[in-house]
């Protein structure tokens, strides 16, 4: 093989390389699905917030418009509308999964008194919170900082914006600059030093894990 062929072959190898590196998806969902539960059923979540789903907090800013973008019937925002509301002042479920399966036998006439939401709406739920909670990563750290990281720290960083909320996040100050420098030791440090890891405990303990190890 001549060496012009060799250089274009590496060139090739190169560019190609370069371009599967760059279109990998990362897939925060089942981290976070681990880290948030699942109730179809409404309960108060740590900080006390009316939630259901996989996390969904029904008391946050905009929850009933994102509600209603998410009714897999279509956006009928009369009838999805009329459910969050029912959600929203529904009696709270002690049910820890599915209802009323998830219920004792004696239970069972309290879980079927509560309303329940099906696992198609759940997911759509979980898909609409998703996408806010990337964008809300890309925000906190930087859009270039953010899209240059390996997919597992995207996918940590994304669980804790999702768990935080974008305005919460932003405080984690020290923890965007080790991310930042690619101080990965650091940014697990900052991410442990925090209020919320005492408040999510095995939920801080993964991330914290992923990130200290790095890209």
């Amino acid at each position: 093989m001549e060496r012009r062929e060799i250089l274009l072959l590496l060139v090739f190898s190169c560019v190609y390389l370069k371009c599967f590196v760059q279109t990998e998806k990362c897939d925060p969902k089942p981290l976070i699905k681990k880290h948030e539960g699942y109730k179809q059923c409404v309960y108060l979540d740590t900080s006390g917030k009316r939630t259901i789903g996989y996390g969904f907090n029904m008391e946050k800013a905009g929850a009933r418009e994102e509600f209603i973008r998410a009714d897999p019937r279509g956006h009928c925002q009369g009838t999805a509308g009329k459910t969050f509301d029912m959600f929203l002042k529904s009696p709270l479920t002690k049910c820890s999964k599915t209802c009323p399966g998830c219920c004792k036998d004696s239970e069972i006439s309290k879980c079927l008194s509560v309303p329940c939401l099906d696992n198609k709406y759940i997911e759509r739920l979980l898909d609409s919170s998703l996408k806010t909670a990337i964008v809300d990563a890309e925000v906190v750290i930087g859009n270039s900082t953010f899209n240059a990281l390996c997919c597992p720290v995207q996918n940590a960083i994304v669980n804790m914006a999702y768990n935080l909320g974008r305005t919460k996040f932003k405080d984690f100050v020290k923890f965007k600059a080790a991310i930042e420098k690619g101080d990965w030791d650091k940014a697990a440090y900052e991410a442990k030093n925090s209020i919320w890891c005492g408040q999510v405990k095995t939920r801080c303990t993964d991330i914290s894990k992923i990130i200290g190890a790095g890209c």
